[in-house]
Order: C-alpha cells, then structure tokens, then sequence
C-alpha cells in the first residue's frame, strides 16, 4: 500500500536542513538538497515538488541581495527629492 501525495509532507527538521542548505550555500541547487536530505532522511519520502517549494520560501530575494552602496544612495535621493521637490 502507498501513501497518497497530499501525506507527504516535510518535517520540521528536515525543513530546517533546507533553510540551512539554502540560506548557507546559494548555489546548492534542489538536487543536491535532495540526495543530502535522502541519506540523512532514509526513511521518509521526499517530495521533489515539496523540496522545491520549501527552497523557494526560504531563498533570500534577489533585490534583498544587490543592496549595494549606490543602491542606498539612490534610495535616501529619491526620498529627499519626494520630500522636497524643486
């Protein structure tokens, strides 16, 4: 008998073995996390697409990443310009 795919959930230590791997090492793709996760996790069914959804939820976004000093610069601009338009 096989479990139907809405039982197959991650649990929480295996979620945050995927927060680790993701935030930790950015270009450790899905399926590295997966071959990681299936020795570590012999016993419980990893759901490829539950794999890829946990990596998405806890990818740092890429605007978040190009904060770069010119960025800021021209966000305090852009401020002063709305606050005080000449």
């Amino acid at each position: 008998a096989q479990t139907a795919p809405c039982f197959y959930k991650l649990s929480n230590e295996m979620l945050k073995d995927i927060e680790f791997y993701t935030k930790s090492a950015e270009g450790m793709g899905a399926k590295m996390q997966y071959n990681l996760l299936k020795v570590k996790y012999q016993d419980s069914y990893i759901d490829k697409k539950n794999l890829s959804n946990a990596i998405q939820k806890f990818r740092i976004p890429s605007y978040e990443k190009t904060k770069t000093d010119a960025a800021e610069t021209l966000q305090q601009l852009i401020a002063l310009k709305v606050k005080d338009p000449r």
